[in-house]
């Protein structure tokens, strides 16, 4: 798991939250710009700024939402070493899940997202389903460390090239194959 979610040295929990919270977001604008891109580009007469900041909206909440939980179980880890061998699981479960219907609904709606009445409708609803979409890869992001530069730039390329290329749903796939053999060779070590 990432120290992020851990207090420094005379930090409260507040100051500590507040952090976690800004490089959140400091690492959340780059690493889903790209996405948001292909969705202002499909989404016609929209107010780009306001569909922007409503996004970016949601992946803050997200951060807000996810930071006590990693907090538990960082403290829940560092008591018991054994919950560090779920990590691998948790890839493996992140790459299934880009084998299912569920994602493929998701990442449909990202690809050719419906334009909600009005720009902070819209951008929320973008933001909703990109998260949906996301969620394995994040997950594995989270479990494997936030501020590992190699791995956050690898899941960016994913969640970029899902909505870049011809056949979403064939990238969504091979990057699920890839995520369970990871898992699996962290199994194996």
């Amino acid at each position: 798991m990432s120290m992020m979610f851990m207090r420094m040295p005379g930090q409260t929990w507040p100051g500590a939250a507040a952090m976690f919270l800004a490089m959140w977001i400091g690492m959340m604008v780059p690493m889903m710009t790209p996405s948001l891109v292909v969705m202002l580009r499909r989404s016609a007469d929209v107010d780009r700024k306001r569909v922007a900041a409503a996004y970016f909206l949601v992946w803050m909440l997200l951060g807000a939402a996810i930071y006590p939980i990693g907090v538990v179980l960082m403290m829940a880890s560092m008591r018991s070493p054994r919950l560090g061998h779920a990590v691998p699981f948790v890839i493996v479960l992140a790459g299934v899940l880009q084998l299912t219907r569920w994602k493929s609904r998701q990442l449909a709606q990202c690809c050719a997202p419906r334009v909600r009445s009005g720009p902070w409708t819209h951008g929320l609803s973008l933001g909703w389903h990109c998260i949906l979409c996301c969620s394995g890869l994040m997950a594995i992001l989270l479990v494997l460390g936030m501020m590992n530069i190699p791995l956050m730039v690898s899941i960016t390329a994913a969640i970029t090239i899902e909505r870049y290329v011809p056949r979403p749903l064939i990238a969504a796939r091979v990057i699920g194959l890839i995520a369970i053999g990871a898992g699996i060779g962290r199994l194996l070590l």
